[in-house]
């Protein structure tokens, strides 16, 4: 069996290095401590626990639920515009989405 000649460092740091796994790490290290936590329960095998549907308003501000689901205004009234959530509208003109519909 002939042996196989070593690699020189860079050899290794090219060959190991994988774009994708260091944009992961980058943002698991920047998520908050309530995501850091659910993707290490999925590391582990373990499905996160889903929302209380008990816990919270009912009708949430735009401002809430683009911090709910994550996403920018912009993307929220893309969603709003496609018909994926339905906005109530208050009788002063605001509007709101409900948690359920998130």
């Amino acid at each position: 069996m002939a042996r196989q000649k070593p690699r020189r460092n860079w050899e290794k740091a090219m060959y190991y290095h994988n774009p994708a796994m260091e944009e992961i790490l980058r943002a698991l290290l920047l998520a908050s401590r309530g995501r850091q936590v659910a993707a290490y329960h999925v590391l582990l095998g373990q499905s996160p626990a889903p929302p209380s549907q008990s816990e919270g308003p009912l009708l949430l501000a735009i401002d809430a639920a683009t911090n709910f689901l994550g996403v920018s205004r912009s993307s929220l009234y893309r969603l709003i515009y496609c018909g994926a959530l339905t906005p109530v509208t208050l009788p002063s003109g605001g509007r709101r989405i409900r948690r359920e519909d998130i």
